[in-house]
């Protein structure tokens, strides 16, 4: 029987200390920073805001808030963070997440265990992690693309190494959806300066577009 378990209203699962909260994402994991379908084991970092679907089996999955994890293979143990959706449509999963994550569980014989507050400690997280992401661009070069700071206050810096036509086209999108800044930027083997002069503080996506082959990183906006 298919269940929807609201984590605010799940008084009948077991609530973690803090302590037991606090989780290190280790330097060997995997970042996913699009949505797509994993199918191999490992340890996977996924980004925020960001869809995926595990089949096979994965020994550790830690999550950014706004994620949405689909299971329909075996997880050896996952944590969530806040504002998330995951789906448990296999067996004998182990998942601890926020409490204000929802749960559907379609799946037999997983245990589930709810946080006050799920937080990630990123000491020993991949250098750049959800702030980087690769992809290949149309004449076969690898592009990796970074932004940092991140929180941001007046400047956001991007790069986007390995671009062949050396420009990127670099749009800013609210959290509504709206592009609030667009701008054609030359790269060379550096990073360049966006600023950020007018943007309230929140959430915002960097759209960038180099050599074909665009990266949507999210950053937030802080003075």
């Amino acid at each position: 029987m298919k269940q929807l378990l609201t984590l605010l209203s799940a008084t009948c699962l077991p609530i973690l200390a803090n302590a037991q909260c606090d989780v290190n994402v280790p330097s060997n994991a995997t970042v996913i920073y699009a949505d797509g379908t994993v199918t191999d084991g490992g340890n996977y970092w996924v980004c925020e805001g960001i869809t995926a679907t595990f089949t096979g089996f994965a020994p550790f999955v830690y999550a950014e808030e706004g994620s949405t994890i689909i299971v329909t293979g075996l997880l050896g143990a996952f944590v969530v963070k806040s504002n998330s959706t995951i789906t448990l449509n296999g067996n004998n999963n182990n998942v601890v997440y926020d409490a204000t994550t929802t749960l559907i569980d379609n799946g037999n014989n997983n245990v589930s265990s709810v946080c006050p507050v799920v937080v990630l400690d990123y000491s020993n997280a991949p250098a750049g992690g959800c702030s980087t992401a690769m992809g290949i661009g149309s004449n076969g070069n690898s592009v990796v693309t970074s932004i940092y700071p991140n929180p941001a206050a007046e400047v956001l810096n991007v790069s986007a190494v390995g671009s062949g036509s050396g420009t990127a086209r670099i749009t800013i999108i609210d959290a509504s959806g709206r592009a609030v800044r667009s701008e054609e930027r030359s790269f060379g083997t550096g990073s360049v300066p966006v600023p950020l002069t007018g943007l309230a503080d929140g959430l915002y996506t960097v759209r960038i577009d180099a050599d074909g082959q665009v990266s949507n990183l999210r950053f937030v906006k802080s003075r």
